[in-house]
């Protein structure tokens, strides 16, 4: 190989994708959270605390779409379906990063990295529970989410919430 020609580290990918996956779906909850509280309770947010601890993404997404409808914040409620089904979607990958654990094999071709779901969850990610992906399938996922999250913050700004 040639002194010019860059060697991809491919750790530093792996890495930078599950970081920037953790990222996004925390920044996506987070903001979540906040939306919620503001609507829900605007002169006493705290009071949201409770069912916000104890809700799951899911039920965030799902809380937060029909506060801003109820609110009438929404016209055309095309963008904000579109959105809340790509959050769905994207549900599942949170939960397999979040709760799997995964292996970069370097020397594996092709598919270097394999997740892995503990046995008492039901998670399947691309349709198995212990699936090999390549780094270009990792980082498409990272690029989804963080997708997700831009998607979520134009509402935001979009609706003033």
């Amino acid at each position: 190989m040639s002194a010019e020609t860059p060697v991809p580290d491919h750790e530093s990918r792996v890495d930078f994708a599950l970081g920037k996956i953790l990222r996004y779906f925390n920044l996506l909850e987070l903001n979540l959270g906040f939306c919620i509280r503001s609507l829900e309770n605007p002169d006493d947010v705290d009071r949201s605390h409770g069912w916000l601890a104890g809700s799951s993404v899911r039920e965030k997404v799902e809380r937060f779409t029909k506060l801003v409808a109820e609110k009438g914040f929404v016209g055309e409620r095309q963008e904000l379906d579109d959105w809340k089904e790509a959050a769905a979607s994207t549900r599942c990958l949170r939960n397999f990063y979040v709760h799997g654990t995964w292996e970069y094999l370097s020397t594996r071709q092709g598919a270097p990295l394999r997740f892995r779901i503990p046995p008492w969850r039901s998670e399947e990610i691309r349709g198995s529970n212990s699936p090999t992906m390549t780094l270009e399938e990792l980082e498409a996922d990272a690029k989804a989410i963080q997708s997700v999250f831009e998607r979520f913050a134009k509402l935001r700004r979009k609706y003033g919430v």
